[in-house]
């Protein structure tokens, strides 16, 4: 890997992102159905013991199909070779009370001065479901070293706040695929949301250097 890589990588770190490392496209596209159904994020209630959310829940029949067809829609975007993916896990998705077109408009605009290895992308399905394991599994980490007090522990966009769309998939008949933490549930609910703008319906960059 390259100097330039590794300083990318460095400053997204120091940032605040966590690293994640991703596989190519081909396999992405295969093992998506399986990483949304493993999708496993722990939760803690204050004052009770951490537990696991239940299975996840793919409410709309389009998104569904994309996803056990196997479409090439979903890894559109994905490098062809396995990827180091740097995300913030912020609690808020970004580039909220923006339409689909937009946010999309906005990405490429933040892109224009960006050299390759360090474009901001819409993060995908599979991108979405490793970082929200990843992050649960973290603070749980840190926590059992002590180096933070763990009292509450929920997944990024729980209902009633803000949810990720995924707007690198094509839109259909004025819908947009769309992911969030039901908490009543305790589970991911992958639905469908209007395409116009929305002050909860966000977006969440991820950048994908090669190793």
């Amino acid at each position: 890997m390259s100097l330039e890589k590794l300083e990318i990588i460095k400053q997204e770190i120091k940032e605040g992102a966590i690293p994640i490392i991703m596989p190519g496209k081909r396999v992405m596209m295969e093992t998506t159905l399986d990483e949304i159904k493993k999708l496993t994020p722990k939760y803690k209630e204050k004052g009770t013991e951490i537990k696991r959310r239940n299975e996840s829940s793919l409410e709309w029949d389009y998104l569904k199909g994309l996803i056990e067809n196997r479409n090439e829609l979903l890894v559109s975007d994905i490098p062809d070779e396995p990827y180091i993916l740097l995300t913030k896990p912020t609690q808020k998705s970004e580039l909220r009370d923006k339409s689909v077109e937009e946010q999309k408009t906005a990405i490429t605009e933040l892109n224009e001065n960006r050299a390759e290895e360090n474009k901001m992308h819409a993060m995908n399905l599979h991108e979405y479901a490793a970082m929200q394991t990843v992050f649960s599994e973290e603070l749980i980490e840190r926590s059992d070293a002590g180096d933070v007090e763990l009292s509450k522990l929920e997944p990024l966009d729980f209902d009633g706040g803000t949810w990720t769309r995924f707007v690198s998939l094509n839109t259909f008949s004025g819908f947009v695929p769309f992911g969030y933490w039901a908490r009543n549930m305790h589970r991911f609910n992958f639905e469908h949301d209007f395409i116009d703008s929305s002050t909860s319906a966000g977006v969440r960059f991820s950048t994908r250097v090669m190793i």
